[in-house]
């Protein structure tokens, strides 16, 4: 299914966090999977994933919708496709949405804890 329109937008804050938000409008319901891969390994808590990958850590933090929180899911396709073990899908899923839906998501190196700042 197409949403009626899709916008994402993507900045650089502070010359240090990157905001990614993404908006829909959605004609009927429908399940949304909001999703990015990555190598780093790392933790879960709330709505926030802390993603270590040698001395660098960054923190994905959603800022919206509320209530959201990330899954780790396999990343691999399906065979005879390459496979890529050390990779991991990050994923958000929304159940039955429909109308206006805002996903929002604050990247920042090191983890900050705080809200953007303009």
């Amino acid at each position: 299914m197409r949403p009626k329109q899709a916008a994402r937008c993507v900045a650089l804050l502070n010359r240090r966090q990157v905001p990614v938000q993404d908006e829909l409008e959605l004609k009927q319901r429908v399940n949304i999977g909001w999703n990015f891969h990555t190598r780093a390994r790392g933790g879960l808590k709330g709505n926030t994933a802390t993603l270590p990958q040698g001395s660098a850590t960054l923190e994905a933090r959603i800022l919206s919708p509320e209530g959201a929180h990330f899954e780790v899911i396999p990343a691999n396709p399906p065979p005879p496709q390459a496979q890529q073990p050390d990779v991991q899908n990050m994923i958000i899923r929304l159940s039955q949405k429909t109308g206006k839906v805002c996903i929002a998501v604050l990247f920042t190196p090191g983890g900050s804890g705080l809200a953007p700042r303009t």
